[in-house]
């Protein structure tokens, strides 16, 4: 897998947890067989953005997409939320589809997974890999994760602050239209800033993943 010189980036506005489903399940349906078939270099996307944002629902929409919900639920092992792991057939190929939250550092199902720093923690779990398929990296916030996410993954919600990175919806070209979502809906606690960039040369060009990312900035990519 190469990172692109050009990666493609999408800033949307969702108000809903419906959204962020209906969002990962687009990407999911999107991503070529090239980039599920590769046991030497699977897809890496990479999850980040405010505490409670919802970032665990881009794995498990994305994982349910492939497997369906029965399935996943009979078939994954690990700690949930922590490390999870999956593997059989998806069309016709054996993969892995599994996820780590970089930022717990321990509690691992696999105690070798610990570590006094997320990357570590990321490294490691990589080095458990042994088919194609789809490692999820939540809470990795080193700046090598940006040489590894085919797909980087950003979430942001209004009035927690971040942690490990500054905000950047303020940033934004949506930063009005976020602030206006937010006035419109004061009761809303779904309204969300995502950030959505491919930099998988087998996605970055790839017309059926391009079509997904189309679809999302016309869904979700302005004032509505």
């Amino acid at each position: 897998m190469q990172i692109s010189r050009n990666p493609k980036k999408v800033e949307l506005i969702t108000t809903s947890r419906e959204d962020l489903f209906f969002m990962s399940r687009l990407l999911a349906a999107g991503l070529v067989p090239e980039v599920m078939d590769d046991e030497n270099f699977p897809l890496v996307v990479s999850i980040r953005g405010t505490l409670g944002a919802g970032k665990k629902i881009i794995s498990d929409s994305m994982r349910e997409y492939f497997l369906g919900t029965t399935a996943l639920s009979n078939g994954l092992t690990g700690r949930p939320g922590y490390d999870e792991y999956w593997t059989g057939q998806i069309r016709g190929k054996d993969v892995e589809l599994s996820y780590i939250d970089a930022a717990w550092l321990g509690g691992y199902s696999n105690n070798d997974l610990s570590s006094f720093g997320a990357h570590m923690v990321r490294e490691a779990f990589m080095w458990t890999r042994t088919k194609g398929g789809i490692t999820f990296v939540q809470n990795d916030h080193s700046l090598e994760i940006l040489n590894k996410a085919g797909l980087d993954i950003w979430i942001e919600k209004e009035g927690v602050s971040n942690v490990d990175a500054p905000d950047r919806a303020p940033h934004s070209p949506l930063a009005v239209a976020f602030k206006e979502a937010q006035l419109k809906d004061p009761e809303n606690e779904w309204i969300r800033y995502v950030e959505v960039k491919v930099a998988d040369t087998r996605l970055v060009d790839a017309p059926k993943f391009l079509d997904a990312f189309a679809k999302l900035k016309q869904r979700y990519g302005g004032p509505r």
